[in-house]
């Protein structure tokens, strides 16, 4: 047995396994790229793409999870089977990653209203996140990893497997479901990060109005430059105030959005 022989034995012996990891990590792809849970934005590429290709030879050696039958009959079932892959995964993963885009957006809304942007909040960084949307952003990646929450997101995104098997081209389920479950959560982690914002809003609003009604009644006083610091110390006074009930709001939403991966399981494997 020559050199040449060898190669073609070992390529024949592992080709089965290359098409079902290539799947799997088609799926894990998205959530490794943009869910916090998983590497996200904030990991370097190849910590994210080693991560996925960890957790896609884990989920094939040690989860047996294979393609359906049929899937490799020729290059249009391997084509329509990564394009379904992709299309599924990156549908958990936008959901999934929903809460901690709510938390971005209501520290951006709560530092608009209160009048902080990016480059008055960090001068040395170059930062364009708002500092406080950075902080809830952070903050709830730690109150995830440190609570039950990460394992019940975990085994949603990774319980795809499970209910909805590899391959099947040009099979998604319940389209219906798919969109009316990702609407609902995108209108939903809107609502949070407004709700973030409102108190400083409020609190805006309160400061302008009281500044102009003492402009009315002391013109001669020059209350216009009081505006900016007085929003700045009251608007930060109540981010940490309700810096708790945002928190069990931010929490809720990631909760909701662990079920809603279930959902879309259920979705994508449900009748075809």
């Amino acid at each position: 047995m020559n050199l040449a022989d060898v190669f073609t034995d070992a390529v024949e012996l592992i080709r089965p396994h290359l098409l079902a990891v290539a799947l799997v990590a088609a799926r894990i792809a998205p959530a490794t790229l943009f869910c916090p849970l998983f590497g996200g934005q904030a990991a370097p590429n190849t910590v994210r793409l080693s991560l996925c290709l960890g957790l896609s030879l884990h989920a094939h050696f040690a989860g047996a999870v294979s393609p359906a039958p049929g899937t490799d009959a020729d290059a249009f079932s391997v084509l329509g089977a990564f394009a379904r892959e992709l299309l599924c995964g990156a549908t958990i993963a936008f959901v999934a990653s929903l809460p901690f885009d709510a938390a971005r957006m209501g520290g951006r809304f709560l530092d608009t209203f209160r009048g902080a942007n990016a480059e008055a909040s960090l001068p040395a960084t170059g930062s364009r996140e708002a500092a406080t949307g950075d902080l809830l952003y952070q903050l709830l990646c730690a109150l995830v990893f440190a609570g039950p929450l990460y394992r019940m997101m975990a085994t949603a995104v990774l319980g795809s497997f499970r209910l909805a098997p590899l391959g099947l081209a040009g099979s998604l389920g319940d389209t219906t479901v798919l969109v009316e479950v990702a609407l609902a959560r995108a209108t939903s982690a809107l609502a949070t990060g407004l709700a973030i914002g409102a108190p400083a809003a409020a609190v805006a609003l309160l400061v302008d109005a009281g500044l102009g009604v003492a402009a009315r009644i002391a013109p001669s006083l020059n209350l216009a430059s009081l505006g900016a610091p007085v929003k700045l110390l009251l608007g930060g006074s109540a981010i940490l105030f309700a810096l708790g009930t945002v928190s069990n709001r931010l929490l809720a939403e990631a909760a909701e959005a662990a079920n809603a991966v279930g959902i879309l399981n259920a979705a994508i494997g449900g009748p075809r």
